[in-house]
């Protein structure tokens, strides 16, 4: 170390003489190079005003670069010159020990200059340049000559660069892998492999390109062993004056921010100091350059004025007199989407409740349908209709049927449940939403299909009534009738009233009675959601959450086989829901129905004008 100290003395010393530039050798020289002033023995230097010189690890182009010298930075000439790919080469060695070969200029333009020994004669001519030796590598050791290298930092800098001099390496070799991460203060390297033998170890710091730390010279390397070396503060070389490196926060997001906090990476501890100050930063608004130490790498954290973090950088690093911008955006929403058919859970409560339809009852129903009546929903964002955005089911469940007036078969059971689909439809045009279908399940016939033609018209015909207007509450809201104790839903009561169960059949086998009761919409809750059949909400009404369900029907299920029920044990219940929520699910053959999902694509769509939004649906 010390033999270091007075070479740096001397090329230090020799820089306060005149600078000596004889042309030694301008015969037989580089073809292409400029005319040489350097010789072997000489301190050189990059010129003023010049690009930074690389030093490659061998004569030529070819070579990987190891280090770059810089305007004024002394160096030791100590071989050369050797011509190769159209520059003079030379084997120079810098202050710190590092040694490469570097060009000293192309054409008639010269990239460094140097100064003879103080006192000494005017330099003998350069020799005639060799020709540029075949590259070669260290010969191959096996494996059982390795060793192992750890360094431990106990300094308060970063370490990124562990070179190793010595037999075997051709130059100066950073063993610290390049993806492993910098060697924090306080942290530890991983373990290097390195020969076996006995070396010089210089550690450099992370600035680009590396500035020297320290060396441990005669380091013994034993084979198949780790040597640890400990770097500590004390060994640092003087500090030359420091030259800061600054952040610059940029404020994007809607928050005022009040704090700044920058930690030396690697630090458990971290830093209190606010380097905003007292300041407080707008949104939209940029802070003045705040100063931190350079060279060194940072964890920065960002916070409000409540001291909630808002913004986290690691592992920054600040080059000197550079500024770094760190951005703080708002954060990306939380979207919540139970089922995960890429609707948020607001979004789908949000359609249920725009498309929720308005029902009108019978003025003798037997139901009480203020208290014992639960609407289940689902919103389906990919449904299997062409031209629908959303597909919205709603299924209200009711204590019973109570069977039908004229005593054509259709008697009493507990439980009840009647399906309505709204396909609708987001106008981007309009930036609206409209109902653009409605399908209506019934008792045991095929779905009833309305397809809307115009603000209000709608296309249908079913039992023998055809439907032309179609009647809206409060927007979207489709307007049905409920028939007394059977629970099925019709656009009109003129078509309640004319259905029976078999077209041109006499009037007095007509069994249904709607109108002249209450008028309501049944309550859309979010708890009420059940999902999609691939990932359901709940399947018993224990599960549900709401209240009712838990209390009145927890044994009933909600998306499986068993009839529903109501709550009480009976031979005669209703069908099952678990079926009909979308897509509708065949339990005797365990699969989805595709046949009734066709059908009903079909009832909707076909013979309309509409047809030919889905041909593949409609038959030929």
């Amino acid at each position: 170390m010390m033999g270091r100290l007075i070479a740096a003395a001397v090329i230090t010393t020799a820089l306060l003489f005149a600078i000596y530039l004889p042309v030694i050798s301008a015969q037989g020289d580089c073809p292409g190079a400029p005319p040489n002033y350097l010789s072997v023995g000489m301190t050189a230097w990059v010129m003023a005003g010049q690009q930074p010189n690389n030093v490659r690890s061998g004569a030529g182009a070819g070579y990987g670069v190891v280090t770059k010298v810089y305007a004024s930075q002394p160096f030791s000439i100590i071989d050369g010159p050797v011509c190769a790919d159209g520059y003079r080469w030379w084997l120079i060695r810098d202050q710190s020990g590092m040694q490469g070969w570097t060009a000293d200029g192309t054409g008639g333009q010269r990239w460094l200059e140097g100064s003879s020994a103080p006192g000494g004669a005017v330099p003998t001519p350069a020799p005639v340049p060799t020709t540029a030796p075949v590259p070669t590598t260290a010969p191959a050791q096996p494996v059982a000559q390795q060793g192992a290298l750890r360094v431990i930092n106990e300094s308060s800098t970063n370490v990124c660069g562990v070179y190793v001099f010595g037999p075997g390496y051709a130059g100066p070799t950073n063993v610290l892998p390049s993806s492993s991460q910098p060697i924090w203060p306080g942290g530890t390297s991983p373990d290097m492999t390195v020969w076996g033998g006995t070396y010089d170890i210089e550690l450099r710091d992370c600035a680009s390109p590396g500035g020297y730390l320290t060396n441990f010279d005669d380091a013994l390397i034993p084979v198949g062993q780790v040597t640890t070396i400990t770097f500590r503060a004390a060994m640092l070389p003087s500090a030359p004056e420091a030259v800061p490196g600054y952040f610059t926060v940029s404020n994007e997001s809607s928050t005022p921010i009040c704090g700044v906090y920058a930690t030396l990476s690697g630090m458990t501890e971290r830093s209190q100091t606010n380097l905003l100050g007292g300041q407080t930063l707008s949104p939209g608004g940029m802070s003045s350059s705040l100063e931190v130490e350079s060279g060194s790498y940072w964890d920065v954290d960002i916070r409000d004025c409540n001291q909630v973090t808002v913004g986290q950088y690691t592992g920054q690093y600040v080059a000197p007199n550079t500024a770094v911008v760190l951005y703080v955006f708002d954060p990306e929403p939380v979207i919540n989407d139970a089922d995960g058919d890429g609707l948020s859970d607001e979004d789908e409560l949000w359609l249920a409740q725009t498309f929720n339809p308005y029902y009108i009852f019978d003025e003798n129903e037997s139901v009480n349908v203020y208290n014992d009546v639960v609407m289940l929903y689902q919103v389906s964002s990919t449904p299997d209709i062409p031209g629908c955005t959303a597909l919205l089911t709603y299924i209200p469940h009711f204590p019973e049927d109570a069977g039908d007036e004229a005593d054509l078969g259709f008697g009493y059971h507990v439980g009840d449940n009647e399906a309505v689909r709204v396909c609708a439809v987001h106008d981007t045009a309009r930036q609206t939403w409209w109902a653009y279908s409605i399908v209506i399940h019934r008792h045991f016939d095929a779905p009833a299909g309305y397809v809307r033609n115009g603000e209000y018209m709608f296309s249908g015909i079913t039992h023998g009534i055809s439907i032309d207007t179609i009647y809206f509450r409060d927007g979207e809201h489709i307007i049905l009738y409920v028939s007394k104790d059977k629970h099925a839903a019709y656009p009109t009561s003129e078509e309640c009233e004319a259905y029976h169960t078999v077209p041109g059949a006499p009037d007095a086998w007509d069994f249904e009675d709607c109108g002249g009761g209450a008028q309501m919409y049944l309550e859309v809750r979010p708890e009420l959601n059940v999902g999609e059949r691939n990932d359901p909400a709940f399947n018993w009404g224990s599960e549900s959450g709401n209240s009712f369900l838990m209390s009145r029907w927890p044994d009933e299920c909600f998306w499986c086989a068993q009839d529903f029920c109501a709550g009480v044990v009976s031979n005669t219940c209703a069908g099952s829901t678990g079926g009909k929520w979308w897509p509708t699910y065949d339990y005797d053959t365990g699969s989805v129905n595709f046949q009734q999902n066709s059908t009903i694509i079909s009832q909707v769509l076909c013979g309309s004008q509409y047809q030919d939004v889905a041909p593949e649906f409609c038959p030929a």
